[in-house]
């Protein structure tokens, strides 16, 4: 994609900037529009799978993005979180009852909920919904060369508030996770990517992101480490470890290394040259 206008958001001049780009496909994510009617209201996807998270957003007027998943610890679908705040699971809305499935999920009226019901069903308004599959449901284990991998993950943990944090089992290295505190208090949705950096084995800081705030980047302080098979909390603050809170994340698989052949030739694997003072 080309950017063609200099706006502050997303091209100022000079500054840095970080793009997340999501494929649609079957097993990983989706995305899905409808006109709200007020009433309740059946709509199609094509993850092929159950999803693990779900984002939905009003494209007609100003309202919350709300996020719903089978991860969040005591609600499940039942319950919700607001992407743009920091506050903890509200409930009973938007799916309800009603348990999204591998082809379709299910709108509340919203009845009784008042301007509320805005963020997910307000007749004639037009929405938004992004949907990530759940890693651990077997429709969405089609990856790698056997086609029997996941490449996401959903799901909690529950903070100790101790440097030596919780360690997370994915089955497999993270690139990209997304951390919210969702029960036992209030906490910022925190974003962090091996791309702009994650240290790993070293007491060094992290590069992470405030998802409901427009601050820059956060490098004070380390937060977590990636391992072969999932990630570990380092850190005791509330936004990643607060002690008994229960935490929400979401997960993305970096590219599984390479196995290269057995080298025939030293050189192969190792190489060096010298130089002097006057030279590189």
């Amino acid at each position: 994609f080309r950017w063609n206008a200099n706006q502050n958001d997303w091209n100022s001049a000079g500054q840095n900037m970080a793009s997340y780009n999501f494929r649609k496909a079957k097993g990983f994510f989706d995305v899905v529009t409808y006109t709200a009617n007020g009433l309740q209201k059946t709509i199609s996807h094509s993850l092929g799978c159950i999803p693990g998270l779900v984002i939905i957003k009003n494209r007609s007027r100003s309202a919350r993005w709300l996020v719903a998943s089978s991860a969040i610890a005591t609600e499940g679908w039942n319950g919700y979180l607001e992407l743009q705040d920091s506050g903890n699971i509200g409930t009973d809305y938007p799916f309800g009852s009603h348990t999204p499935t591998a082809t379709n999920f299910t709108i509340t009226t919203g009845a009784g909920l008042g301007n509320s019901a805005d963020s997910f069903n307000k007749s004639g308004d037009d929405y938004v919904v992004y949907l990530f599959a759940d890693g651990d449901n077997a429709a969405a284990q089609i990856f790698g060369a056997g086609n029997n991998q996941s490449i996401l993950k959903c799901g909690n943990y529950t903070g100790n508030a101790n440097a030596n944090g919780p360690v997370i089992n994915l089955g497999w290295e993270p690139q990209w996770i997304l951390i919210k505190c969702s029960e036992g208090g209030t906490g910022d949705w925190q974003l962090f990517d091996t791309m702009r950096g994650i240290t790993t084995g070293y007491d060094t800081n992290d590069y992470g992101f405030t998802l409901n705030d427009s601050s820059a980047e956060n490098h004070s302080s380390e937060r977590l480490e990636t391992t072969q098979t999932g990630f570990k909390i380092t850190s005791t603050v509330n936004v990643v470890n607060r002690n008994n809170g229960k935490f929400l994340y979401l997960a993305i698989r970096r590219p599984d290394p390479k196995v290269a052949a057995a080298p025939t030739s030293p050189n192969h694997v190792f190489w060096m040259n010298t130089g002097n003072g006057a030279s590189s």
